[in-house]
């Protein structure tokens, strides 16, 4: 083999092996980068799959606060709120759920729900005063009915609304429950019934169940076996006060007609 010839094969062989490492090269950059590619596709996608799950998320939590909102609404006006203070602030979360702008309509609905919260606990403690203050003001209360009386001005100063509107409708449930139905039977009179124990055990309030039953009692001297009376257990204070004021003047009194004291009392 002549220098040339011996040239030529080296050549061939370098180039040989070059062209091999090229090719190797090639191989492992296309490998490289379509792993890298596949690499990023996936990531993408989990990505897409993690923004998607929590648009789904926001959304549901939207939506719940504003059927919370829209319940404690209506709870609110059920005990006489004025729901139209928060009716500019409800349009502006409904809005924002309808953009899509779920942080911002579940916040707005929060804040609704609270003050709809605050205005039902001030109307059902507005309530609970006022009933309180006709029970206070009612005769015949035992040692139970001032226990539960207690009970609501506690709610009451601790600012329990709900509390202590429930408690007072229980008071005020259990003392109509006690009103009585009465049948006449013969020899009764209005004085006797009134002074029954079970009664008033005072004869001279019988003027409560004559202007309780005017509709059939035509002379408060005069009443009839069969007929039936519905008293009041624990009438007002101030009524009672007015019918046995009312008795001890009567004045003087005949069977058979009204009494003009009787008609001016019917007529307070």
């Amino acid at each position: 083999m002549n220098n040339k010839q011996l040239f030529d094969s080296v050549s061939f062989r370098i180039r040989g092996r070059n062209r091999s490492r090229r090719l190797a090269l090639s191989l492992l950059v296309a490998v490289f980068t379509g792993g890298f590619l596949h690499g990023c596709a996936s990531d993408s996608a989990t990505a897409v799959k993690v923004d998607v799950a929590e648009e789904e998320r926001l959304r549901a939590e939207a939506g719940a606060a504003l059927e919370s909102a829209h319940a404690a609404i209506k709870e609110a006006k059920a005990v006489g709120w004025d729901a139209s203070t928060v009716e500019g602030l409800l349009k502006q979360a409904e809005d924002a759920f309808a953009k899509g702008q779920y942080r911002q309509a579940a916040e707005l609905a929060g804040q609704i729900q609270q003050f709809a919260i605050a205005g039902a606990n001030r109307q059902q403690l507005i309530a609970a005063q006022e009933i309180l203050d006709k029970v206070r003001g009612l005769s015949g209360l035992n040692d139970d009915h001032l226990a539960q009386i207690g009970k609501v001005e506690k709610a009451i100063a601790a600012g329990d609304g709900r509390q202590a509107l429930e408690l007072i409708r229980q008071l005020r449930g259990a003392l109509e429950a006690a009103d009585i139905d009465y049948t006449v039977v013969l020899g009764d009179s209005l004085w006797g019934i009134s002074g029954k124990r079970e009664i008033y055990a005072n004869p001279y309030q019988w003027p409560l169940i004559y202007k309780a039953n005017k509709d059939q009692i035509k002379d408060a001297d005069l009443i009839h076996p069969g007929q039936k009376f519905d008293i009041r257990k624990h009438p007002a204070q101030t009524d009672v006060d007015a019918a046995v004021e009312h008795a001890r003047t009567r004045g003087a009194w005949s069977l058979g007609g009204q009494e003009a004291s009787d008609k001016a009392y019917l007529a307070k």
